[in-house]
């Protein structure tokens, strides 16, 4: 049963990859898109990272992904108050992550223009 909870994150993972590019419309701030990919990398490591230790024993999946919700929360928010110094609306968008037998709503970000 592990490994199908294990293959359903990382599909999960896969599929969010592919269906979350920044978009841009009509921003052309590098600096901030550069941080919204670099950002959204991170987060994505950091999920990747939630996922493989919630199979490791003696962890509880719960804890886990509280803790990998605050911490994306926190960049999101450095982010966007970031960008809106630079007039570009950057919004999250919320992707499933199943970790343990629980699905959360974790939030890579793109941006939606000036």
């Amino acid at each position: 049963m592990r490994k199908f909870f294990k293959g359903m994150s990382v599909a999960t993972l896969v599929f969010g990859l592919l269906c979350t590019p920044v978009q841009a419309a009509g921003v052309d701030n590098g600096k901030i898109l550069d941080d919204v990919n670099k950002t959204n990398e991170q987060i994505y490591n950091m999920i990747d990272k939630a996922v493989s230790k919630s199979y490791k024993e003696n962890k509880d999946p719960e804890k886990i992904a509280e803790d990998l919700i605050k911490k994306t929360d926190k960049r999101v928010e450095v982010l966007i108050k970031k960008a809106a110094k630079e007039d570009i609306k950057i919004e999250k968008e919320y992707i499933e992550v199943t970790i343990g037998d629980k699905v959360y709503l974790i939030d890579p970000i793109r941006t939606l223009g000036d």
